[in-house]
């Protein structure tokens, strides 16, 4: 597993800096520190399940991206959304031990918290999470 997030991690830092760009290379794994600065990613593994065959080792893993922006409008978190899709849809990720088979879009949620008052003072956060299936070859 840990072979997966270095490949994201590693994805984020060294595609060109459009996403990461976008929030200030505040991407975080599980979860963002208390007080951190909008806009941010938080991603999480939501569930991994082996798909052994007779022939190979696969284990298909669901990651999602949850996108935070305290933006009045929608410009922030569609860009950070069209960025992440950009780096990912389809992305084949530097991985050792293991070939990265698949990164594959699955679903997207969206959501506001309107009685959520942010460190800057700004009322509400948006919150879009982008569902992924990450799928991985034993080597």
């Amino acid at each position: 597993m840990n072979n997966l997030l270095t490949g994201i991690m590693t994805k984020f830092t060294t595609a060109p800096a459009t996403l990461s760009g976008t929030v200030g290379g505040r991407i975080y794994f599980e979860q963002a520190p208390e007080g951190a600065t909008l806009p941010y990613i938080v991603f999480y593994i939501t569930s991994s399940n082996p798909a052994d065959t007779f022939t190979e080792e696969v284990t298909d893993t669901y990651i999602q991206f949850s996108l935070f922006s305290n933006s009045t409008g929608v410009s922030e978190i569609s860009t950070m959304y069209a960025n992440l899709r950009t780096l990912f849809d389809d992305a084949i990720l530097s991985v050792t031990s293991n070939t990265s088979l698949r990164c594959e879009w699955q679903i997207l949620t969206t959501m506001v918290d309107d009685g959520t008052t942010t460190v800057d003072g700004n009322k509400g956060i948006k919150l879009w999470s982008a569902d992924y299936l990450m799928t991985m070859e034993a080597s």
